[in-house]
């Protein structure tokens, strides 16, 4: 057999070999995501990224060091606490998917009266199994990185990009009825929402979610923001009568998402029954900043948002804000904060 070609089948099975150790091993591929920053005519590519290999620090085999800022003009650097502080490419340890927060810091350096895009590709990201990554300045709310490519920004800017780990939501039911989606474990990034549903089958009806007892519709919608463990309890229609739920007489009122925000915010609630819900937005000093809702509102899961204005449209500074739900006669107030 001729050198060339043995050489060449001995490859392709040293190939075949290694991809077998990864898939028993459960080694995770190394993943980079490059982002232009560009202003006026000049640009630059600074990338983050994920190798089992890598630390949290200063990784000289895998991060690669820019010089620092100039005096003037156009910079960007990915900064880090500790020695060499200024990076052109950031690398974080990553295995499987990862169940802490990551965060990368992104400085941009921009001359007066110019501004600056940070664009990248989605698809370059690790996949959607794998947690949630945001970009945000402190002028403008998170931006989902999945979702979104581009990112324009007016002045010296420090950006965070964060990893999120995925919130688990795993399913299951009692004899008696099914459920939507089907039993089993589902993950969902920060603030995504989950749509649930029991389902009894005849001669029986729904009793409650085993699990959370706050969440005492059949069909509800869950606002991810911690893992969950639900179980849709089903009960003969004879028995039904004597059966409790829990919380049938209560009013739910949630943490609002995301907390602190800018500018805009939801809020989420339930009611148990039918009643006259009022919710209002108050400043630290009692004042009343707006009223969301005032009406009659059937049982059910509602959500709610505030754009962080006054009744005549004008925006509120940042701060210390409560909510309060009436319902009826009774009343719950959770506190937000709004960092502009």
């Amino acid at each position: 057999m001729p050198v060339q070609k043995a050489n060449t089948k001995l490859m392709g099975q040293i190939m075949v070999l290694a991809l077998f150790l990864v898939i028993i091993t459960g080694e995770t591929a190394p993943w980079r995501l490059p982002m232009t920053i560009q202003s006026s005519n000049k640009s630059y590519v600074r990338t983050i990224g994920g190798d089992e290999n890598a630390t949290d620090g200063y990784d000289a085999e895998l991060d690669i060091i820019t010089p620092p800022p100039p005096s003037s003009g156009f910079y960007v650097y990915l900064a880090i606490a500790d020695f060499p502080n200024y990076l052109d490419t950031d690398i974080r340890y990553w295995s499987d998917a990862p169940f802490d927060s990551i965060t990368w810091s992104l400085q941009i350096i921009i001359p007066e009266g110019n501004t600056s895009s940070i664009l990248w590709h989605p698809d370059s990201l690790p996949t959607v199994n794998e947690g949630g990554f945001f970009i945000r300045h402190k002028t403008n709310p998170p931006i989902n990185m999945r979702h979104d490519s581009l990112l324009t920004v007016a002045e010296n800017a420090h950006l965070t990009v964060l990893y999120i780990p995925n919130y688990m939501l795993q399913l299951d039911k009692t004899s008696g009825g099914d459920i939507q989606p089907p039993p089993g474990t589902y993950y969902y990034q920060p603030g995504e929402v989950a749509t649930i549903k029991a389902l009894p089958d005849t001669g029986y009806e729904f009793v409650y979610w085993k699990g959370d007892s706050t969440i005492t519709q059949d069909s509800c919608t869950i606002i991810m923001h911690r893992d969950m463990s639900l179980v849709a309890t089903f009960q003969e229609a004879s028995n039904i009568k004597t059966a409790s739920r829990p919380g049938q007489d209560k009013f739910n009122l949630y943490t609002n998402y995301p907390n602190p925000f800018n500018p805009t915010t939801t809020i989420h609630y339930e009611l148990a029954q039918t009643a006259r819900t009022i919710l209002t937005i108050v400043n630290i000093r009692g004042e009343k900043m707006i009223t969301l809702v005032d009406s009659v509102q059937p049982r059910g899961c509602y959500s709610v948002e505030w754009h962080g204005t006054r009744v005549n449209g004008q925006p509120v500074p940042s701060g210390l804000y409560f909510y309060h739900l009436q319902v009826d006669e009774k009343v719950k107030v959770e506190k937000m904060l709004l960092a502009r």
